[in-house]
Formats: structure tokens, C-alpha cells, sequence
């Protein structure tokens, strides 16, 4: 599935299947504008429209490459951060 042209059902089975497949936990999803400013979330957050979210494997902080690999696999990008993964569609 090409996450560029992925609608918010489609990243939100992605990321259960993720999730179940490798042990994550979902910690923050879609939010409102105001908690994305309590947050500190950038102003054109993806988490806005409900198309990121957080996760924490849990065998944090080991990563496997097999989790990396189903972000590739499914064209979704990913950020490191210390206390999470950030997970999103790149937007149009």
C-alpha cells in the first residue's frame, strides 16, 4: 500500500496490524489543536488530521529491523525520538 495515497482507515489498520505485529502501543494519536500546542506539536501536525501517531515498542529502546522494515514496506515514515517513535503519512 503506497501511504501517499492512503486514506485514514487504511493508516489506521496499519498501524493495528503494526502494533499487533510487533508489540507497540499507541501513546498519542490524533489530537486537537489545542493539546497539539500543550504538546508542543508543530502547527501543521499530522496528528491533526487523525494521519500520525506515537508508539512505543515494547522492547524500547531496542528497535527491531523487522519493525523499521514494515514502515519501509508499507511507505510510511518514522521518526526516533527518545520516548517514542513517531509515526506519519507524509502529506500532499
Amino acid at each position: 500500500m503506497n501511504a501517499s495515497f492512503m486514506t485514514k482507515s487504511e493508516f489506521d489498520a496499519t498501524i493495528f496490524l503494526l502494533c499487533q505485529t510487533h508489540k507497540c502501543s499507541v501513546t498519542s494519536g490524533f489530537r486537537t489543536q489545542k493539546h497539539n500546542m500543550y504538546v508542543g506539536g508543530h502547527i501543521k501536525s499530522q496528528h491533526l488530521t487523525g494521519m500520525a501517531c506515537d508508539i512505543i515498542p515494547d522492547t524500547w529502546p531496542a528497535i527491531t529491523q523487522e519493525l523499521l522494515a514494515h514502515f519501509r514496506i508499507n511507505d510510511i515514515r518514522f521518526l526516533i525520538e527518545k520516548t517514542h517513535i513517531h509515526v506519519y503519512v507524509r502529506s500532499a
